[in-house]
């Protein structure tokens, strides 16, 4: 039966003459199911372009996680030792020291006010290994960290009027003792050794980095405060974040709860696109109704006929259902090619520039098998429910009346 099922929806699907009107129905109903999959499937991928492309540079620029200690300062060698025995997955650690400072520059007006900004002492070597930092140099090189150079970010330069080689005034204040109500600021002088460029603008309009040394003459109390690690990318990052925290006793801060609200909004609009546009979707299946109605009403004397002859009512349902399922798995496919084919568009050619409030700079699509597989079988459920509802009129044709007057 199942057979002959195919054989009836088949024979449905080279429409005769004087069939204009259910032609004209099946390719609008076609049309609106590929432009459905086809907007589905496209804005999904670009959504989790935009999700991928932000979560890679982020976690270029920033550590796996962070050990924060804002009371004593962090002892490294004991730290380095214990997680070398107790955790493999750490790969390296790069220690950091952070105070606040102000810059100006000779380039600067004399009534303008200095620039304030974060300065980051780090180790050239363990930051290597640890994040991506060296990639965005633009200008000099990480090695450039020593003695009295520093490296600053492309927005911070040009807002200071400097380029490499180019020295700067370091502004810092002491840290206040008891009783004292005046707080004296000293300068120093150094060095524009590098320039980089994270795309992240809090990055490259307020760092400093520099070597322990030059941070060590300026705040010779502040000791190490932060310590980055690299987990290695086969572990599973979460139970590892999960143990370090246990372990350490200490404020542990992954890049995704640093920038908790950005992420939190990505994923957000990621499945409200989805459902949005599902919706859409779902209203173009209903074309499909309209269809298999009046492909019914037309059919309904062939259908008494094979009633009468004794083929059973649920073959030649169907046979209707496959038939508006044949129609959505084609459309569905060609929209889903055409998707493929314009995100790949959008990945080789990136063409659509974005402004500059976005951390990408051009519209990112990242398709995917599983965006593919999820749409189609979206689709295809919505379709056949809507094949099922339609075919339900079958069961009100009166066989007898329409044998007597129409057949």
């Amino acid at each position: 039966m199942k057979s002959l099922s195919w054989y009836l929806a088949r024979s449905y699907l080279p429409f005769g003459k004087g069939q204009y009107a259910i032609t004209t129905m099946a390719l609008i109903s076609f049309a609106s199911i590929a432009i459905g999959s086809f907007a589905l499937a496209l804005v999904t991928a670009v959504m989790n372009g935009f999700q991928t492309a932000i979560h890679e540079k982020m976690q270029n620029i920033h550590p796996s996680a962070t050990i924060y200690s804002y009371k004593d300062p962090i002892a490294i060698a004991p730290l380095k030792k214990a997680l070398a025995e107790k955790f493999p997955e750490v790969t390296s650690i790069s220690p950091y020291s952070t105070a606040h400072v102000m810059i100006q520059s000779d380039a600067m007006e004399q009534d303008e006010l200095p620039t304030v900004a974060q300065l980051k002492a780090l180790d050239p070597h363990a930051e290597y290994r640890t994040t991506s930092l060296s990639k965005k140099m633009i200008h000099g090189s990480l090695a450039h960290v020593e003695k009295n150079h520093v490296i600053i970010g492309k927005s911070l330069a040009h807002a200071l009027g400097v380029k490499q080689g180019d020295p700067l005034t370091v502004l810092y204040m002491e840290h206040p003792s008891g009783g004292q109500r005046s707080v004296p600021v000293h300068q120093k002088e150094t060095i524009v050794g590098g320039i980089f460029e994270t795309g992240i603008d809090e990055y490259d309009t307020n760092t400093i980095f520099s070597s322990f040394d030059f941070f060590d003459e300026l705040f010779p109390d502040q000791g190490i405060t932060q310590v980055g690690i690299a987990l290695d990318p086969a572990a599973n990052a979460d139970t590892v974040i999960i143990s370090l925290r246990q372990f350490l006793n200490l404020e542990l801060l992954t890049w995704k709860d640093l920038y908790l609200p950005l992420v939190s909004a990505l994923i957000l609009e990621k499945y409200a696109m989805f459902f949005i546009l599902l919706l859409i979707t779902l209203v173009a299946s209903m074309n499909i109704i309209a269809l298999l109605f009046m492909m019914i009403t037309h059919k309904r004397s062939d259908i008494a006929i094979l009633r009468a002859m004794g083929l059973k009512q649920s073959t030649i349902a169907r046979s209707f259902m496959l038939f508006g399922l044949s129609i959505s798995a084609v459309a569905c496919i060609f929209g889903l090619a055409a998707a493929w084919a314009a995100s790949w568009i959008l990945e080789q050619y990136p063409f659509i520039q974005l402004p500059d409030v976005y951390y990408v700079s051009h519209l990112p699509a990242r398709m995917e098998w599983s965006i593919i597989a999820i749409v189609f079988v979206l689709v295809m459920c919505i379709t056949a429910l809507a094949s099922w509802f339609s075919v339900r009129q079958i069961r009100s044709i009166n066989i007898a009346h329409i044998l007597r007057f129409e057949g």
